[in-house]
């Protein structure tokens, strides 16, 4: 991806009226740390806009349970933290799990929420939350730590399900945040799914709405259809 591709997609995505953007390189692997250039170019290109949130995860060694890390590439994720404070991030999106049960690594979390707090920013928690052992008993946790969002899509991380296959698992994790951190719905979200979605969802809750391929035109973010998503979301939640 070119600096002139970040800058064109984030520019669109807030001209169709998105209010925040998370930035990753490599979504053939799920989404991994950008460069700091990519940071820098998303920033100027929303400077009016307070909502850059940039993906601090590491690819892990084949054979290792995902979204496990050792202390070394810990330490990495921590200087990348750092690293996109000082490229212009508004938040960063991290998540570490247990190799031994694939529960939520507090310890790690702590360390990573620590750091990015000290540098006043905003954390979501990435979709490692689909993969955890224990949605409730995590999400309480994070909520503790200071966690101010979680990425979820109801269904099991790496399946090729959507978020309407996980609309029951993800209203029960929307009640049991009982608004004590902002729940972001991912997972093939679209436009034309997003009334039916909503309907089915609590809405005296802090939501929104997460989107990657139903807005690209030719991998690229397209203003009219982050608009088109934007629109019949706002229509069916009033």
């Amino acid at each position: 991806t070119s600096i002139e591709a970040v800058t064109k997609s984030a520019r669109a995505a807030l001209d169709g009226g998105a209010s925040r953007i998370e930035l990753c390189a490599h979504m053939e692997h799920g989404g991994l740390t950008p460069l700091p250039a990519h940071i820098r170019a998303a920033r100027r290109a929303c400077a009016d806009v307070p909502g850059l949130m940039v993906m601090i995860r590491e690819r892990v060694s084949a054979g290792c349970r995902e979204f496990c890390y050792d202390t070394d590439m810990l330490a990495l994720m921590c200087r990348q933290i750092a690293q996109a404070a000082n490229c212009g991030a508004d938040g960063v999106v991290v998540g570490a799990l247990r190799a031994r049960d694939g529960g939520l690594h507090a310890t790690a979390m702590s360390r990573l929420v620590s750091i990015a707090k000290r540098l006043n920013l905003q954390v979501t928690f990435h979709r490692a939350f689909d993969a955890v052992s224990d949605r409730d008993g995590a999400l309480n946790t994070l909520v503790d730590m200071g966690v101010d969002r979680i990425l979820t899509s109801g269904t099991p991380w790496s399946s090729s399900q959507t978020i309407m296959d996980g609309v029951q698992v993800l209203s029960h994790t929307i009640l049991h945040a009982a608004n004590r951190l902002e729940v972001i719905c991912c997972g093939g979200v679209t436009a034309r799914m997003a009334p039916s979605l909503i309907s089915m969802l609590p809405l005296n809750a802090r939501l929104s709405l997460h989107a990657y391929g139903s807005v690209l035109t030719h991998g690229v973010t397209s203003a009219r259809k982050v608009n088109d998503l934007c629109q019949h979301a706002l229509n069916n939640s009033r």
